[in-house]
């Protein structure tokens, strides 16, 4: 029986009643279709490499897939890697077709879904860099490489947010770095691969 479940943390839904709440911009719009195309590319992958998607969570560090099959390392790669790279050819279709057709809507997808592609290929967990970072090494220094990777990313997203927070852009960017800091520090990532060394 092929039973597919979506699941949605609190923390998750609290977000995103609070993204909406303050969008004025169709912020919301952007980046549910960013989210959507990136989470498409990790499917096609995973259906490529003959993997089942069962499920998705919807969480407060992202949208994660569970699924049944083993891709490998190799696949493991090219899975995490697929989402970014979606993502990366929306941000050029939508900014391409923004400019020539003038729409706000279509540029601020670009700009979004080419943010989202940089910060998923930070070689930190739960990000898609980190995933692609543990799947290449051995596994007795995953963890460790992980986390320091991790704390190093994390670091200097939050120096670069107080920067701009400083110069007036906003605390997105800190935010984004105390969160995966917490992460990083208060989560000892685990990576299970039934056929690594």
């Amino acid at each position: 029986m092929n039973r597919r479940s979506v699941t949605v943390s609190v923390g998750a839904l609290l977000l995103m009643a609070l993204v909406y709440f303050f969008d004025e911009n169709g912020i919301c719009a952007a980046l549910l279709l960013a989210a959507a195309v990136h989470e498409a590319g990790h499917v096609l992958a995973l259906r490529m490499l003959g993997a089942q998607v069962t499920g998705l969570r919807i969480e407060l560090s992202g949208l994660c897939l569970d699924y049944r099959g083993r891709p490998g390392r190799a696949g493991e790669v090219f899975a995490a890697a697929m989402g970014p790279a979606f993502g990366a050819v929306l941000a050029v279709v939508c900014a391409l077709a923004g400019r020539r057709w003038e729409s706000e809507l279509l540029l601020c997808t670009a700009g979004i879904s080419l943010v989202l592609t940089l910060f998923n290929l930070l070689p930190a967990m739960p990000l898609d860099g980190g995933r692609i970072l543990s799947a290449l090494l051995p596994r007795r220094y995953a963890a460790q490489v992980l986390r320091f990777s991790g704390v190093m990313c994390a670091s200097a997203l939050v120096c670069a947010g107080l920067w701009f927070a400083w110069a007036g852009c906003g605390a997105a960017l800190t935010l984004a770095g105390l969160y995966l800091m917490g992460y990083c520090v208060l989560y000892q990532p685990v990576v299970k691969y039934k056929n690594r060394p």
